[in-house]
C-alpha cells in the first residue's frame, strides 16, 4: 500500500492526502477513521482575528482535540476562538509570548454532521508578528 499522500500514488489510506492546510482531513483503516487538521504556521501583525481552520463536516461525528500554540518576540498576549455555524463554542486568552502544547491547553470537542467550524486566533497585545500554530486531532464516527 503507497504511504499517503507519498509518491505521486493514490490516496489509499482516507480521504485527503497527508498534510497542512485549513481543512479537516480523514484516514481510514480496518476499524477506524482518524481526523486531523494543522493549520502550519499563519503569522498575524494586527489586532483582528485570523483564520486559522476552516471546514465542513461531512455525514459523520467528529470527536476531537483542539490545542493552539503561538510565538512573539515581544511576550505580545493571543486570543483564540471557535466558532460552530457561525455561534462562538469556545475562546480563550493566553497571557505570555510562548506557548506550547500541554493537557492544559487542550480542549475536547464534539462535532456534529454537517457542522461548519471556524478556528481563529488574534494578538491582543499588537506590539509584534505573532506566529500560529493551531492543530485538531481525534477520531470520526460514522
Amino acid at each position: 500500500m503507497p504511504l499517503v499522500g507519498g509518491g505521486g500514488a493514490g490516496n489509499t489510506a482516507g480521504s485527503n492526502p497527508a498534510g497542512t492546510g485549513t481543512t479537516l482531513n480523514l484516514i481510514r483503516t480496518d476499524d477506524r477513521t482518524y481526523a486531523y487538521a494543522y493549520s502550519g504556521s499563519i503569522a498575524s501583525s494586527g489586532t483582528d482575528f485570523v483564520m486559522m481552520l476552516s471546514f465542513t463536516t461531512g455525514a459523520y461525528t467528529s470527536i476531537l482535540k483542539w490545542s493552539a500554540d503561538y510565538f512573539s518576540n515581544s511576550g505580545d498576549n493571543a486570543v483564540f476562538r471557535g466558532t460552530f455555524n457561525g455561534e462562538v463554542i469556545m475562546g480563550y486568552f493566553v497571557n505570555g509570548g510562548v506557548t506550547s502544547p500541554s493537557d492544559r491547553d487542550e480542549i475536547d470537542l464534539v462535532i456534529p454532521p454537517y457542522t461548519t467550524c471556524l478556528f481563529e486566533g488574534k494578538n491582543s497585545s499588537n506590539n509584534d508578528t505573532i506566529y500560529w500554530f493551531g492543530r485538531l486531532t481525534g477520531e470520526v464516527h460514522e
